[in-house]
């Protein structure tokens, strides 16, 4: 005969006690996927977000642009020369971009109000110092500062016998 199992209830568990703390927020929308494939549209796309003079340049932006994550364009940099020579290539135009901003503005000043134009010296210097390379030394001022007349000190009794004794040492040793 076989022997009967007797039915063993199990017991409910307790429900799990939330910890006290700040509130959980729930995700708006899923974590990207990691293993999204780059199409050759996908990278265009991440180009062309990239050369446009209207955008900031960001890899974070062209990856968005072309509905990847920015860890598959990285991935896809290291794997494939030609893209990673096109986001080089990239980056070069913005930063030539950025450096005509800088000399217009260095030169041609910036509106500063109601008819008023700002200059920035700053500006004019950054542009010397890459150009000119004498402005790339540094120059070392030794000033030697002296004093004519009377010199008041504090009521040194105030001071204490440390702090007194500290200052003495001082000056026997300006004296040498």
């Amino acid at each position: 005969m076989a022997a009967k199992k007797k039915a063993v209830r199990k017991k409910k568990a307790a429900p799990k006690k939330r910890s006290v703390g700040r509130p959980r927020i729930p995700r708006l929308k899923p974590p990207p996927k990691d293993r999204v494939v780059l199409t050759p549209a996908k990278k265009a796309k991440a180009i062309a977000f990239l050369r446009d003079p209207n955008t900031p340049w960001s890899m974070i932006g062209a990856a968005e642009a072309a509905g990847v994550t920015y860890k598959c364009i990285w991935e896809n940099q290291k794997k494939d020369p030609e893209f990673a020579d096109q986001v080089a290539e990239a980056q070069e135009l913005y930063v030539q971009r950025l450096r005509e901003i800088f000399h217009d503005r260095a030169v041609n000043g910036m509106p500063g109000g109601i008819n008023a134009t700002k200059f920035s010296d700053k500006l004019l210097l950054v542009l010397l110092r890459r150009y000119d390379p004498s402005f790339h030394e540094t120059t070392n001022v030794n000033q030697k500062t002296e004093h004519s007349g009377a010199v008041r000190l504090p009521d040194l009794k105030a001071l204490g016998p440390k702090a007194l004794k500290a200052a003495q040492d001082l000056l026997e040793a300006d004296d040498d």
